[in-house]
């Protein structure tokens, strides 16, 4: 038997490390499962509110029951920002009721402030929380900025008590 080749010795290193390295693996694809379970149904709300939200904004642009719309979209947008704020798809339907309250500021600047009020309630709310608040900061003054030119109308001053 020339050339046969003596069998290797095992290297137990090898052998632990492969261990840990699966058990490790094994451990992080666990916690992204969980992760995902447990934030995915907030997640999907999110989304699924910035979307109504949407709907909702492009209803009260046509002029189809503006002031209830744009109470809705209001809302809609709240829910999305509460939901997801850190996640850059939950300020989409606050830039809904921005473009929306752009559109009604002349028009009809009730249902400007009606859509104004629950998203600047929630960033509020947000800011207190560097992190939840991250890249808000913007949209939030400029809401703000709109809700101030809305309530100085006269069609809004009429209707404050």
């Amino acid at each position: 038997m020339t050339g046969a080749r003596p069998v290797a010795r095992p290297n137990r290193r090898s052998a632990r490390t492969s261990v840990l390295r699966d058990a490790l693996l094994n451990a992080g694809l666990l916690l992204l499962v969980v992760g995902v379970a447990a934030a995915g149904p907030r997640v999907l709300e999110a989304l699924s509110a910035g979307e109504w939200a949407r709907y909702h904004a492009a209803l009260a642009a046509r002029g189809l029951r503006a002031a209830e719309e744009a109470r809705t979209t209001g809302r809609q947008a709240a829910r999305a920002l509460d939901r997801a704020a850190p996640l850059p798809q939950a300020a989409d339907g606050a830039r809904a009721v921005l473009m929306l309250g752009r559109e009604l500021q002349v028009s009809d600047p009730r249902a400007a402030l009606a859509a104004y009020g629950p998203v600047l309630e929630v960033l509020d709310r947000l800011e207190s929380s560097r992190w939840r608040a991250a890249g808000l900061g913007e949209l939030a003054a400029e809401l703000r900025r709109l809700q101030q030119e809305a309530r100085s109308r006269p069609a809004a001053r009429a209707a404050q008590p």
